[in-house]
């Protein structure tokens, strides 16, 4: 259909409407005293003006919404980024049913050509049967792989307490039919992907232009002759005339203040909708004319905020709710917190966790992967979030043996800036100070962070912040400062921060301070690994070897009863119960520290020898694992119902 511009209807004119209303309303006002409402009045000048702009707005606010998005300095628009997650993400299929497992398999693997998963009534573990294309000309050995394949795929998808026992080739499914229930192959070729329910939107972002919150003042609009424009009031003017001038400029800053903080309002729609807890900052927008240091008082403007940090918190937080609707989800109540307003950090943990709302709910029922003794079941990652980590480390209380404190990075620059920078008086302006330290085999024990407490500062201090730990045990970030009358400092360059941090006192020996150096990347290495442990640790029977009957569906839970009040234990039983499948018998242990440290280990030699397979192994950590649930079960667990 060809393109054409219509005719606009004359009354079809919001300038017109504006100007109507304006009239309309000075009529209801003082329609009684004020009777001229023609153009020569001042009254009327200033209206239309007004009006004039209020139009201008209009136009300015008409565009499409991605323009309020866009950043200045992109091209394109993160939606992801401001709560618009793509369908891929929205409809994430899960692995459920035994239909999706079949469709991976062959989504992944093209050379099958028909699967078949079958529970298996007498192992109480799933069983794959595949047949494979030209089956007659591959070899034993590709078959082996092609099973070993399709097993470490199983596992990285499986779900909470199932298994799989044998992966067989059709032919030796016909003679064990009397174990399964046979049905008809699912024969087709079709890939495992997400579900289309509408078509890509494409967005054209490179025709797209960032929106601008600049403002033109009104006042230089009027005629000259009311001497409020750019040139400013003439110097020949009156003392007299001066003042009534600047009487007007006055009256229409006002205006000018709310058509600007209007606009600048609108550019803070990009932030307010950013998944993140960052909030705008929001000082005055001063409009810029001539004369204006007269009419605004400098010293109360440095200061004033026409919203506070509490408003626009409020303001995310609210916008956070309005995603938790979305998604169905509750994360205002999960994300408790002492004080009664929404605060940056509280925004900050509960847009990231919503950010990850889709996969995570797509996944909530995975578990852990027995091929890698470090992965962990998404609901324990979940749990972790929703409890903002705060039961980090309480079984092992491995900072605290050492008498560390974890620090944020603003309050280490804020109490400890004297060690950054070498705000003591160095500074390292030639390269050829430093040098690498060099990497010497050295016995760490206990007595060691003693040693290390006289001769690192960080330890001295007994504090490490957070960024810190990132990059503590990585030995290219660390240097020997050499000094004058040969003395020599070790010192720290901090990649994100790009800054350099004295790490201790001045050593003359420079065998002894490469000595120390390793000792303490050694401590870090130690305390790191440490601070890996879980707060939870989730135990499904049917790996726990020789399996029973009983151990098909239960999942036992253990975690520290040290910090845990009885309203944080009803808070994490009510998470773990509407967010655990329905038909698994769940037990939450809540054991004291020696117990725990005691179930620690076992947990993680366990771990480790599920995924290097040895059986007799799986066994002894297994009945290790049985023998320490069954002895406290009445002493420390509750059924979750």
């Amino acid at each position: 259909m060809a393109t054409f511009i219509h005719k606009r209807e004359k009354e079809d004119n919001a300038y017109k409407r504006l100007q109507d209303h304006t009239l309309k309303r000075i009529e209801q006002l003082c329609g009684k005293v004020w009777t001229d409402y023609n153009a020569h009045d001042p009254g009327i000048t200033i209206a239309d003006y007004f009006n004039y702009a209020l139009y201008e707005l209009n136009y300015r606010l008409s565009f499409s919404v991605e323009t309020y998005l866009l950043e200045q300095e992109q091209r394109e628009i993160q939606f992801d980024r401001k709560g618009m997650l793509p369908r891929e993400e929205l409809f994430n299929k899960a692995i459920v049913t035994k239909r999706d497992y079949e469709k991976l398999f062959r989504s992944k693997f093209p050379e099958l050509e028909k699967c078949l998963i079958i529970l298996n009534d007498v192992t109480g573990h799933y069983d794959i049967f595949i047949k494979i294309h030209n089956e007659k000309n591959i070899s034993e050995e590709d078959i082996q792989q092609l099973k070993q394949k399709i097993r470490k795929t199983y596992h990285q998808h499986r779900n909470l307490c199932e298994n799989l026992k044998e992966i067989k080739l059709f032919q030796e499914k016909q003679s064990e039919d009397h174990q399964y229930r046979t049905r008809d192959f699912r024969r087709s070729n079709k890939k495992y992907e997400a579900p289309s329910f509408f078509e890509d939107v494409a967005y054209k972002t490179t025709e797209l232009q960032a929106f601008t919150k600049e403002y033109h003042s009104i006042q230089f609009d009027f005629p000259e002759n009311y001497r409020i424009g750019e040139q400013g009031i003439p110097f020949y003017a009156s003392q007299e005339e001066k003042g009534k001038v600047m009487q007007l400029k006055g009256y229409l800053l006002i205006i000018d203040l709310l058509l600007a903080d209007t606009l600048q309002q609108v550019d803070q729609v990009k932030t307010m909708l950013d998944f993140s807890g960052k909030i705008p900052v929001s000082p005055l927008h001063m409009v810029d004319i001539p004369e204006k240091e007269l009419l605004i008082n400098q010293d109360a403007l440095k200061n004033f905020r026409l919203h506070s940090d509490i408003y626009y918190n409020s303001q995310k937080s609210h916008y956070l709710d309005l995603l938790d609707a979305f998604y169905g989800e509750d994360t205002k109540s999960y994300f408790r917190e002492e004080q009664t307003v929404a605060s940056v950090e509280t925004n900050e943990r509960r847009a990231k966790f919503i950010h990850q709302l889709p996969q995570l709910n797509a996944n909530r029922f995975r578990a852990f992967n027995i091929n890698d003794s470090k992965s962990e079941p998404v609901i324990q990652y979940v749990v972790n979030q929703l409890t903002g980590n705060r039961y980090q480390n309480s079984t092992t209380d491995t900072f605290s043996k050492y008498g560390l404190r974890i620090i944020s990075d603003e309050e280490f620059s804020e109490k400890y800036k004297f060690l950054k920078n070498f705000a003591f008086g160095l500074e390292i302006d030639d390269a050829t100070l430093l040098s690498d330290i060099e990497k010497i085999k050295v016995d760490y024990n206990d007595q060691s962070f003693y040693e290390l407490r006289k001769c690192i500062n960080i330890l001295w201090y007994n504090v490490l912040f957070e960024s810190f730990l990132k990059y503590a045990d990585k030995t290219e970030y660390y240097k020997i400062l050499s000094l004058p009358e040969k003395e020599y400092l070790l010192v720290f360059r901090h990649p994100e921060r790009e800054e350099w941090i004295n790490m201790g006192l001045f050593f003359k020996n420079i065998q002894y301070l490469t000595r120390i150096a390793n000792l303490f990347w050694e401590f870090m290495r130690k305390i790191k690994h440490k601070e890996g442990n879980y707060d939870f640790y989730y135990i499904e029977h049917i790996f726990l070897k020789p399996i029973t009957v009983h151990d098909h569906s239960a999942l036992s839970i253990i975690t520290s009863a040290e910090g845990k009040t009885q309203k944080d234990r009803e808070y994490i039983e009510k998470l773990l119960l509407e967010r655990l499948p329905a038909h698994l018998t769940v037990n939450i242990y809540y054991v004291p520290r020696e117990q725990m440290n005691r179930a620690e280990h076992l947990y993680h030699d366990w771990r480790l020898v599920l995924e290097a397979e040895k059986e007799d192994d799986i066994e002894r950590t297994s009945s290790g694992l049985k023998d320490f649930l069954t002895r406290n079960k009445n002493l420390y667990a509750k059924l979750l119902n």
